[in-house]
């Protein structure tokens, strides 16, 4: 009788733990995250990663016609032969897959908005980030619609209980929200960036991303009854930049050093992998994976 009371105690005791209260000791909990100014930091940081380039990623230029891959494996030789399909998609990069990649990366970007109201950042601070993260939201927005055309716009965090079932939006109504991110984005940041953020988004990028957003809006493409007024408002758009920035005279040096035509760049680490590219190739020739 004893051996089932102390049996029945333990079990009482087991019971009375909840393994659904214990705190991840492998990662950062969400409250951990949204209470502490320098994890908000790393939080925005890391959401830069949404920006795309082609200088190691892929070459997206056998996406087209313009180079094609010689190897028969990699992501642009899939793309460029016409093979992608719903089995094979998901094994893709995310610059061919990036209806996954992107939208993950827009709940990054909703889940910051819906937290950062409420974090302990001051406001001078709150604002230059919300500034930057919309020029991300907006860049991301940008590549889904010059990839699948109209999008769902989504700006809140959707819960396992909702319904995910959305319809695209159109074309249209992407390119005036992307517009709308990038007008509130530019009030909220410096013109330029000062030397010690050189990297960051500031309120020239957005009128660069704007201009060329609208740019291919009122395109024949996207645009076939050639409305003036979206090549008018493309314009307009361009315009503001035309005079705070010069061509380089020197090619060959423009990637080196910082210079009068770079409206907003990517910065790489010294010593990095990411400081270098296989050369491109003549036909015949092999440059790296491509030619």
């Amino acid at each position: 009788m004893k051996k089932f009371i102390y049996i029945l105690g333990m079990l009482a005791t087991l019971s009375s733990c909840d393994v659904l209260d214990l705190k991840p000791l492998d990662k950062l909990s969400e409250d951990d995250t949204w209470s502490d100014p320098a994890l908000i930091q790393l939080y925005v940081n890391a959401n830069y990663n949404a920006v795309l380039h082609g200088y190691v990623d892929d070459v997206f230029a056998a996406a087209s016609d313009e180079s094609y891959d010689l190897h028969n494996h990699g992501n642009m030789f899939v793309l460029q032969r016409g093979e992608v399909t719903a089995d094979n998609i998901t094994q893709l990069s995310g610059r061919v897959n990036y209806w996954q990649l992107g939208f993950s990366q827009v709940r990054n970007m909703n889940v910051f908005f819906a937290k950062i109201d409420d974090s302990p950042i001051d406001e001078s601070q709150k604002a230059l980030m919300k500034g930057e993260m919309k020029f991300l939201r907006a860049c991301v927005y940008a590549n889904l619609i010059w990839r699948y055309g109209g999008v769902p716009i989504i700006t809140k965090i959707y819960e396992l209980n909702e319904d995910y079932t959305l319809s695209r939006d159109s074309y249209d109504a992407c390119v005036d929200f992307i517009v709308s991110e990038l007008d509130e984005a530019i009030q909220l940041l410096p013109a330029k960036q000062p030397a010690g953020e050189l990297g960051r988004a500031s309120g020239d990028a957005c009128k660069a991303l704007k201009s060329r957003v609208l740019l291919y809006a009122a395109s024949k493409l996207n645009n076939p009854s050639n409305d003036r007024a979206k090549w008018q408002r493309a314009f307009d758009a361009s315009a503001v930049l035309l005079g705070a920035y010069t061509l380089y005279p020197d090619y060959q040096e423009l990637f080196l050093k910082d210079n009068d035509e770079i409206i907003w760049a990517r910065y790489f680490t010294q010593g990095n992998s990411t400081d270098y590219n296989w050369k491109n190739g003549r036909n015949g020739d092999e440059g790296g994976n491509y030619q």
